[in-house]
């Protein structure tokens, strides 16, 4: 992966496209260009296009009637894009109708330019060629035989103030088999608001390029990818190709000959010990490489539209089996399965290091917590998709394995492709009884007490971008990582979100899978690294309400409420598991729940007595500051307690140092009070000010109209390090916020970070003078 400098011709078609847009003629010298920036300043941002769909929630789809074939295929796929986003529903238009009564909002046009002609026009309109073995765009070009071009929202060149976006080919076959690929892939997205545009060939990226905020390029955010970088090893059927990856003679023989025996292994127990089968396994040397070349993010998957399998090579997966292939060669031999279980659940039966130690290990610690799944929701197909992937593959194996003990292998091996869970089987009491035995065989948690063995000389590193290279998984967020060491921080929490837009109803909490998102693969390779720097891990998963905060979390009966915390525990036990498997020191099991925690509070206990049956390590809740944090009713149940200690110091805008101190004496005071109740250590799980005047008067607050002030959050930082040290209940603090890439605090200049700021200084100081 190298960022690519060919950016002038990118910023002159650009430029020419911003003078097409108002009819202006071709630039000619100075006064032309600087007209054409001008214009271009008037276009919709990437923030104004998000925030549109994002209040439509829809987009048309306007596909080319010109190839029947094709169109036929363009119109069967609406079953397909219904479950692509939750937020976002697909509409289908054929380009005649289109073009006679457009539907409102954003469009994506697909197809080819020959045969639709509402792509045709916008290509036109845009520094974009397309022939039979050539795509240029923007100042990229690839070539090759089946070429396809996957823009994400940019200004519709003919609606003003208006956004597209397009997959177009060379041929409509390239499309079909793009647009097959994509929705066969774990986490399908058919447009990407965080990238610009995707060149590829064969359905393999070659380029990747990013807008700058006025839509012309970045140059430090194009990608090219060229097919010589990624070597490729072939053995008895299975290709082996690296991507960012160096691996020697000698483990990749050992690796292959080691795929081999699997694969033999697997074809005999399944009686068909005479099967060819072809398969690529594609090896990334990072979490990011994975992000930019396959569009995804995850430990390993498997591409459903082709015969290759995806992993990250990384150390810390170091002990770690998947199973990408073994699913591809149980396909191989026996088809696919009614139950998508069963069929993740025989390639698992090979993977005897599956999350290091075993499926039947998790599935047995699992039943220790209490989270047990029934066959009904483990043979679900939709509770199945939404489930945790560790608890669902660690109960896909002990389903197998409950199966074989029940049927025997050829029962099973006969009933494979069409059996499907029936109620009347009778079989649910013999799965329960079955899980319990599972269990008696594994050592249960010691749930006793476990003290902190450091003061947590914390920071909260925030996920900020969303893009791949720019999020945790990213070369540049290891670079952050450093520099929080470099304060002589010795721990620093991850932060995982999901969300729901409603506060007073139940609902799932969907698990963060898309490339650029805090997804499992970069929180581990982020841990990790910290972990290489001496540092720490505290993973605070917590939730995200548009709106709201969590703290607005109230149900409206006693069904609901036991709804929600049933979804919030699905969701929860999914990190425990997460963090136990990879070794993070601390666990946050919830974030700011000030009426849930006090509405439910023995809903909450039960919760953290049984995620310590998941996790070894110290647990902890983080309150909200005030009423929250010093009326917590379950603090026996934590190793410490958390507050995010967002209280005020001051009202006065022009307080005096003495002030603030007095400030933070009353802060501490009122913490006392939890302290001496509960008699257990406190960690401030956030503190932290704003980069304006006065933060100190509501810290938990927006910038408002506040000027910046780099001083006043400095002499905040100063007064609340300087105030907490002697108080010997503190156990640590995290402070709120460090970004995952360099200049976060050139463009957010308000924000709470104290990254390159006067504020950093003043924390380094502090730190390297605490043990």
């Amino acid at each position: 992966m190298n960022p690519s400098s060919r950016h002038l011709p990118f910023v002159a078609c650009w430029l020419l496209f911003a003078m097409l847009l108002l009819g202006c003629p071709a630039p000619r010298g100075m006064v032309q260009q600087s007209a054409s920036i001008q214009q271009a300043k008037a276009l919709p941002t990437r923030n104004d296009l998000v925030g549109r769909l994002r209040q439509d929630r829809t987009l048309t789809l306007v596909y080319g009637t010109g190839d029947p074939e094709a169109a036929a295929f363009y119109a069967g796929l609406k079953d397909s894009l219904d479950g692509i986003s939750r937020y976002l529903t697909y509409r289908l238009q054929p380009d005649t109708a289109y073009l006679d009564s457009p539907l409102p909002g954003m469009v994506v046009a697909v197809g080819t330019p020959e045969h639709n002609p509402v792509l045709q026009q916008i290509m036109d309109a845009l520094p974009i060629e397309m022939d039979s073995n050539r795509l240029s765009a923007f100042g990229q070009a690839i070539t090759g035989d089946e070429l396809v071009l996957n823009m994400g929202l940019y200004p519709h060149p003919i609606q003003r103030g208006s956004g597209f976006a397009m997959v177009a080919g060379n041929t409509e076959q390239a499309v079909r088999s793009y647009m097959e690929h994509l929705l066969g892939q774990p986490n399908r997205r058919l447009i990407n608001s965080n990238w610009g545009m995707v060149m590829l060939s064969n359905n393999e990226r070659l380029v990747m390029a990013n807008y700058g905020a006025d839509w012309e390029p970045d140059p430090q955010q194009v990608w090219t990818f060229l097919p010589e970088d990624s070597p490729s090893r072939q053995l008895d059927g299975i290709t082996i190709r690296l991507h960012g990856l160096e691996m020697d003679s000698t483990d990749r023989i050992q690796l292959m000959d080691r795929l081999v025996a699997r694969r033999d292994e697997i074809f005999d127990y399944l009686h068909r010990p005479d099967l060819k089968s072809e398969a690529t396994l594609h090896l990334y040397g990072s979490a990011e490489e994975m992000g930019l070349r396959a569009g995804q993010m995850l430990h390993s998957f498997l591409d459903k539209s082709e015969t290759e399998a995806h992993q990250i090579w990384h150390p810390a997966y170091s002990g770690n089996d998947p199973e990408p292939l073994n699913q591809l060669w149980v396909q191989a031999a026996m088809g696919p399965a009614a139950t998508p279980a069963l069929a993740q659940g025989m390639a698992l039966m090979f993977s005897p290091k599956w999350q290091k130690e075993g499926a039947l290990y998790w599935a047995a610690r699992l039943v220790h917590s209490g989270d047990v799944l029934t066959l009904d929701q483990l043979t679900d197909r939709t509770y199945f998709r939404h489930e945790s992937d560790l608890v669902a593959g660690a109960f896909s194996a002990a389903l197998v394995d409950f199966l074989l003990v029940e049927w025997g292998q050829d029962t099973l091996l006969e009933r494979y492709a069409h059996w499907t869970y029936q109620s009347s089987d009778s079989l649910e009491s013999k799965w329960q009884t079955y899980l319990q035995l599972l269990a008696s065989t594994y050592p249960v948690l010691d749930t006793g007490p476990r003290p902190l063995q450091a003061w947590l000389k914390g920071m909260t590193f925030a996920h900020e971008g969303y893009s791949v290279y720019d999020g945790y998984g990213s070369k540049q967020a290891a670079g952050m990582i450093d520099r929080i060491r470099s304060l002589s921080a010795n721990s620093m929490a991850l932060v995982p979100y999901s969300g729901s837009r409603q506060v007073n109803q139940p609902g799932r909490f969907h698990f963060n899978r898309s490339a650029g998102g805090e997804n499992d693969a970069s929180l581990v390779v982020a841990a990790y690294h910290a972990q290489t720097q001496g540092m720490s891990t505290l993973l605070k998963p917590q939730l995200w309400f548009p709106g709201h905060w969590p703290g607005d979390v109230e149900m409206q009966n006693e069904a609901d409420w036991q709804a929600f915390m049933g979804y919030y525990r699905q969701w929860i036990r999914h990190y425990a598991l997460l963090a136990e498997i990879h070794g993070i020191a601390y666990l946050c099991v919830g974030v700011e729940f000030a009426k849930a925690t006090q509405a439910r509070p023995e809903d909450w206990r039960k919760l953290c007595q049984d995620m310590r049956k998941l996790f070894s390590g110290p647990i902890t809740y983080a309150a909200n500051w005030g009423e929250e944090a010093e009326n917590l009713a379950f603090g026996e149940a934590l190793d410490f307690i958390g507050v995010n200690a967002y209280y005020p110091l001051s009202e006065d805008p022009k307080a005096s140092d003495q002030a603030l101190k007095a400030g933070v004496v009353d802060m501490m005071t009122k913490i006392q009070g939890l302290a001496d109740r509960t008699e257990k250590p406190i960690v401030f799980t956030e503190v932290g000010f704003r980069s304006i005047e006065a933060p100190w008067q509501h810290p938990h607050a927006g910038p408002s109209d506040r000027d910046v002030n780099e001083t006043d959050q400095a002499r905040c930082y100063a007064t609340v390090l300087a105030g907490i040290q002697s108080y010997e209940w503190l156990q640590g603090a995290y402070w709120w916020k460090w970004p995952s890439y360099p200049n976060y605090d050139k463009r957010n200049p308000k924000s709470f970070t104290p990254c390159g700021r006067k504020a950093q200084q003043v924390l380094a100081r502090a730190y390297q003078h605490m043990p």
